[in-house]
């Protein structure tokens, strides 16, 4: 078990209780969520989470959390922070009565919602028997002005224009991806960890959402943050602060690095052997690169540490590109808010600078800007994976991940923007993806095209059980599916540059 510093395992058995839990996992990534604030840990068992691939145990990250730092009218600083364990972020939106019952009974979840669900919402809800999904009948959309809430907090279609979300009249959430996971974090309710500090009334709605489409879509994950000032005061020079603890496989020999241009923050394997460690499989011959990219705002700052800062003074610190102590950190004698920015063996990068391997973290910020009243700043990012599948080589895993992550910038550029949600079908996706399926819904057969060769099918329950293959070398294959069960299967499409996963509703 990992043992991290300010990882309390009693009082972390206490958040268990107090907290609401559940995974993301419609594509090839997985990863528990929890509206503590603490992303892709299993809090109660002290372990990482989130991982790429159906079948793999082996996992990618331990955490990630969000801070938000942002200065006043006296040019002092302000921030809400969050650690390995405390908060000072609790689920819910900015309120008067934090203990008032609706309000506990209605905002301490997250809302996980499949697009297949809301589609069908859509076509049925005014039938005769439909069942209303619970999900879609507790999204909530509008807030209770009477306690203080914002009059509108998640996003929705409203179909009659009434200002109420209503589904039972038609209304349905609008979500981003095939499946989404919605909550809503403030930071008056409960300062954890700067305790005693005032509030800023930051209000944060954040949403994990995945694609299924191409392998770099179907291997990664995106986030949405929406940062509301419900307060009164005006700041400036906010940022959002992102913690990564990357744990690629064996967190004991890891390195990082920053991609400027493409505001990436990644992490590879130091040394050419992921090794097994504490009972768990890990990459061994053939680890990857994972990195977090921003699709909409430049890196601010991103620093790289070996280890967690010791106090709440050091957090802020990494936040601002600096040392814990204050110090600025130097490349080459020159101070640098940015680390490990150079991908050849010889430049700023853990290998040229004959780093030893081991346990990374990393703060990174975006924005930098002012934070009215009543204004709202947002945030899009997505969990990125690349590797070649063949002999190691550090810098050709990362050189993978730049080229998934550009990929993902252009389907962001073209089919998504951070607004209140896209809710989106896998045609937007044809551009990205050489491989289509009709008809879909489907009864007996599905016929599978591909622009490449098709070597082989193979199609998976939502659990991860293999139902039925195919192997066959063409360029269009019918597959009888008519002795299916009703229900959704994940295909795997496999061609020479790589397998695409496909839905199928039958």
């Amino acid at each position: 078990m990992k043992n991290k510093s300010l990882f309390l395992f009693s009082l972390l058995t206490q958040l268990a209780y107090s907290q609401y839990s559940t995974t993301i996992n419609f594509n090839s990534c997985s990863g528990r969520l929890n509206n503590s604030g603490h992303f892709f840990t299993d809090i109660p068992n002290n372990l990482p989470t989130y991982k790429v691939g159906l079948f793999t145990p082996t996992k990618s990250i331990y955490q990630m959390n969000l801070s938000t730092i942002m200065k006043d009218a006296s040019n002092a600083d302000r921030f809400s922070l969050t650690n390995y364990s405390q908060s000072d972020f609790s689920w819910g939106p900015i309120a008067t009565n934090y203990l008032d019952t609706t309000y506990v009974q209605r905002f301490n979840k997250i809302w996980k919602i499949n697009k297949t669900t809301i589609l069908d919402h859509i076509e049925n809800f005014d039938s005769p028997g439909y069942v209303f999904d619970q999900n879609i009948m507790e999204w909530p959309g509008n807030g209770n002005t009477a306690n203080g809430e914002a009059a509108i907090l998640a996003p929705y279609e409203d179909i009659n224009q009434n200002g109420t979300y209503d589904p039972e009249n038609g209304d349905y959430p609008k979500i981003s991806g095939d499946q989404a996971c919605f909550l809503i974090l403030n930071d008056e309710r409960q300062r954890a960890v700067t305790t005693g500090s005032i509030s800023t009334k930051t209000e944060l709605h954040i949403m994990f959402y995945q694609f299924i489409g191409s392998p770099a879509i179907s291997q990664s994950t995106f986030m949405n943050v929406k940062a509301y000032n419900r307060g009164g005061e005006t700041f400036h020079d906010f940022n959002l602060g992102i913690f990564t603890d990357f744990d690629l496989g064996n967190f004991n020999d890891d390195f990082m690095g920053t991609d400027t241009d493409r505001n990436l923050n990644y992490v590879y394997n130091g040394d050419s052997f992921d090794e097994d460690s504490f009972g768990f499989v890990n990459f061994n011959s053939d680890p990857p690169a994972l990195g977090l990219k921003s699709l909409n705002k430049p890196f601010h700052t991103n620093t790289v540490f070996t280890d967690y800062p010791s106090s709440n003074a050091g957090m802020v610190n990494a936040y601002k590109g600096l040392n814990f102590n204050g110090s600025p950190i130097t490349n080459s004698g020159t101070p640098t808010l940015v680390m490990y920015t150079d991908t050849l063996s010889g430049g700023f990068n853990e290998v040229g600078l004959n780093h030893p391997v081991g346990d990374r973290k990393s703060f990174t910020t975006v924005e930098g800007s002012n934070f009215a009243p009543n204004d709202y700043k947002c945030f899009d990012f997505v969990i990125a994976y690349g590797n070649i599948n063949d002999s190691f080589t550090r810098f050709r895993d990362v050189n993978a991940l730049m080229l998934a992550t550009d990929e993902l910038q252009n389907l962001y550029d073209d089919s998504l923007s951070c607004s209140d949600g896209h809710l989106s079908t896998n045609n937007d996706f044809q551009l990205q993806n050489p491989v289509s399926i009709y008809p879909n819904p489907a009864n007996d057969f599905i016929t599978i095209e591909s622009q490449e060769l098709l070597l082989g099918i193979s199609v998976y329950s939502l659990d991860g059980r293999l139902i039925l293959t195919q192997d066959e070398e063409t360029s269009s294959s019918p597959l009888d599916v008519s002795k299916l069960s009703h229900g959704n299967y994940l295909i795997h499409v496999h061609t020479k540059s790589g397998t695409v996963t496909l839905q199928l509703s039958k």
